[in-house]
């Protein structure tokens, strides 16, 4: 419901002013997630066609080596691309109960970086893993539609783990965030 242009420039902003204070950072761009196609055709307002285009403004932001886009619609969309009503009551929410699968999904989608130096490095920054599709189905190319900074599949089971287990996690502590950031090999 707000003026589009004006949104983007202050998320944009938002970044820049996280990035400043916090230079370490790698920064996880998530795409706002739609809603169901019963509540997108009955507002001139909410509706996935400005959500997509603003989603579009956030993955133009993200660069593949400090900023990183990820679009976990593909979890809860229906084959139309609208939020599925079987993972709402509000047509616009996704309930509760599917917060697990949607943390599994970020961890198998995030970029892991080698080492703790590695994601500090001032100069060129982390450099993530070869983006594409997991290695049963690879090609070498990435998706059609993806952008520079748009983060395909990583299965990151041990990073799932520690979500889900604090005494394994609290040894992973950093001061730039709960886990440390490093490249499988």
């Amino acid at each position: 419901g707000y003026e589009y242009d004006r949104t983007v420039e202050r998320y944009a902003g938002l970044l820049e002013t996280l990035e400043e204070k916090q230079p370490d950072a790698v920064l996880f761009l998530q795409a706002n997630l739609h809603i169901t196609g019963k509540k997108s055709e009955t507002s001139p307002v909410y509706t996935n066609e400005n959500l997509n285009r603003f989603n579009a403004a956030v993955e133009r932001m993200a660069d593949g080596r400090r900023r990183f886009y990820l679009d976990v619609n593909e979890l809860f969309d229906d084959e139309e691309g609208n939020l599925s009503e079987d993972y709402t009551a509000d047509n616009a929410h996704v309930l509760g109960k599917y917060y697990k699968d949607w943390v599994n999904w970020l961890l198998e989608h995030a970029v892991v970086f080698e080492t703790e130096a590695e994601a500090s490095e001032p100069d060129s920054g982390p450099q993530p893993e070869a983006a594409g599709p997991p290695e049963e189905e690879a090609d070498g190319e990435p998706a059609a539609g993806e952008g520079p900074g748009t983060v395909t599949s990583r299965r990151i089971a041990e990073d799932r783990e520690m979500c889900y287990n604090p005494e394994k996690a609290a040894g992973r502590r950093s001061r730039g965030g709960w886990r440390t950031m490093r490249r499988r090999k």
